[in-house]
């Protein structure tokens, strides 16, 4: 099967819970992730704007991103920043995904993407719960391992993997996602 090539937006690598689930899903190596350095600053700006890290913490997490996907990075030409028809302040991800030849823009921002502004280059956008819901219906068995793996790093507050996906599926809204999951764990309980 091929694997997806993907450009997550920063809306959905800011969240901690949200990102930590598509950079283990990417990590598994079941879909190829892409950002580009203006994306990476998008979100250490917002980490600090609106999650209050510290300039230091957020400059350790885009290092430590960006050590761990270390063939994500591609690099974006301005000119073709100002050739792209949707939102303003989303045509650098749109650009991202075309140099990296992606066929997929995770987002928030779906109204940032309209179709009219992606068809030509063959990108579609999808909202982070139709994204995963998705890899799940083709990784079914390993999407279950991530994301237990996922629930056993918490330590603080400790999470188990019902909780992680009660709050994936309420804060994150990834309530497709979080379901699909839930009905595989509770077949194996059963």
């Amino acid at each position: 099967m091929k694997k997806p090539r993907v450009v997550l937006d920063a809306c959905v690598l800011i969240p901690q819970y949200l990102r930590d689930v598509l950079l283990s899903v990417a990590w598994a190596d079941l879909y190829h992730l892409y950002w580009s350095e203006h994306l990476l600053t998008e979100i250490k700006r917002n980490l600090i704007k609106q999650y209050q890290l510290t300039p230091s913490k957020a400059s350790k997490l885009i290092l430590t991103m960006n050590k761990a996907f270390s063939g994500a990075m591609v690099e974006v030409p301005l000119e073709l920043i100002n050739l792209m028809s949707n939102d303003l302040k989303d045509r650098h991800v749109l650009a991202t995904a075309i140099v990296a030849k992606a066929e997929i823009i995770v987002t928030n921002n779906l109204a940032d993407f309209q179709p009219s502004s992606l068809e030509s280059w063959e990108i579609t956008a999808q909202s982070p719960d139709v994204f995963l819901t998705n890899l799940f219906n083709n990784y079914p068995e390993e999407i279950v391992q991530i994301i237990q793996k996922q629930s056993s790093k918490y330590q603080n507050p400790k999470k188990s993997v019902l909780e992680l996906l009660d709050f994936l599926g309420q804060k994150a809204s990834l309530s497709t996602f979080s379901s699909c999951v839930k009905s595989v764990l509770d077949r194996e309980l059963s």
